[in-house]
């Protein structure tokens, strides 16, 4: 019980330091009609961790809810998504 205590706590740090730095990634999941034409995107979060590689989204996003973390983190998932959609649309293909 006490090792799963330290290490939420240590994963809780850690989110903390992967906002100061911005260790997000959005991938992009295309979403399709039934003609299987691309009609948007899907973003999706991704936390690469420094140590411990790709954290799943299910162990850290309870986490940025439960310490308020969320509104920032939505915000820069929102800004990155802009400029992504922006640089799309300078180059369609």
């Amino acid at each position: 019980m006490q090792a799963a205590l330290l290490a939420h706590v240590k994963l809780e740090s850690d989110l903390r330091q992967a906002q100061a730095s911005q260790q997000w990634q959005l991938y992009y999941q295309p979403q399709v009609d039934h003609y299987g034409t691309i009609t948007g995107v899907e973003a999706l979060l991704r936390w690469h961790h420094p140590e411990r590689g790709m954290v799943s989204p299910g162990d850290f996003i309870p986490l940025l809810e439960s310490n308020e973390l969320i509104n920032d983190v939505g915000e820069w998932v929102l800004e990155d998504a802009c400029y992504q959609l922006a640089r799309w649309a300078q180059h369609p293909g």
